[in-house]
């Protein structure tokens, strides 16, 4: 698909550049049903939902695309709240940042 051809491309070009790291962005709430870390059960099935639902944000689509790199290195990301942090909370922030529009 494209996306690969110019990723391959440009990977080509850094190399020629010398370059040593590239990255290829965040993957958010990728995997995030296998985190050790589960305290919020209701979270996890959130972002697992919007992981594999969302409409908004190519979630699937992002980390397909850097699954396809065999030298990858992956980075967790945490994301740390209080225990009682609703849903909604969440929603709101994930508003707020433009990850789900307005």
């Amino acid at each position: 698909n494209i996306m690969t051809y110019i990723t391959y491309e440009a990977v080509e070009i850094f190399k020629k550049e010398q370059i040593q790291f590239i990255s290829l962005g965040l993957s958010p709430l990728y995997d995030v049903g296998n985190s050790p870390y589960q305290d919020n059960p209701e979270l996890t099935d959130l972002f697992s939902q919007m992981f594999a639902e969302s409409e908004l944000y190519a979630f699937k689509g992002i980390a397909f695309h850097k699954m396809k790199h065999p030298a990858r290195k992956e980075y967790p990301v945490y994301f740390a709240v209080t225990r009682d942090t609703l849903s909604e909370d969440i929603m709101n922030i994930f508003k707020g940042i433009g990850l789900l529009g307005e």
